[in-house]
């Protein structure tokens, strides 16, 4: 995962990703990848809401 913080003004900061998955270990992680690709970035964006709401509740 790549994080990349950038500041747009004095309230306001965007944050930019990426995910790469390269390496799955086990019969059942690489079954999953394959029938269902978009799970895990859809993980990777529930972690990313959760961090949001974290830090603007700060």
């Amino acid at each position: 995962m790549k994080c990349k913080f950038t500041e747009i003004n004095d309230n306001r900061t965007r944050y930019d990703y990426e995910f790469e998955y390269v390496r799955f270990s086990g019969f059942m992680p690489k079954l999953i990848a394959t029938l269902f690709p978009g799970m895990y970035r859809k993980q990777g964006e529930k972690w990313l809401q959760q961090f949001k709401t974290f830090v603007e509740s700060q």
